[in-house]
């Protein structure tokens, strides 16, 4: 698991799209739905429910949502503790 693939479904699940995610995140689409099937599969669960008008999450998909967004802050203060600039 890769912290790319959590930022890129906490994008995901901002835009409901995986075609406007991966411009928001600049990377192809293709590459993100790669990435995000990598997870599925790491986790052996479906995250994204995908039809023709985008994506909804899943059970799973919200429950790895509500775990990426955590850990993504943590590593964002984690950081941040190093930062001088933020005294």
């Amino acid at each position: 698991m890769r912290l790319e693939q959590l930022e890129y479904l906490i994008e995901i699940s901002k835009t409901n799209s995986i075609g406007q995610a991966s411009k928001n995140l600049h990377i192809t689409q293709q590459s993100l739905s790669k990435a995000l099937m990598n997870l599925e599969d790491e986790l052996t669960a479906v995250l994204l429910e995908r039809t023709n008008k985008g994506v909804k999450l899943t059970q799973d998909g919200k429950q790895a949502l509500s775990h990426a967004q955590t850990i993504i802050h943590e590593l964002h203060e984690f950081k941040k503790s190093f930062d001088p600039s933020s005294e």
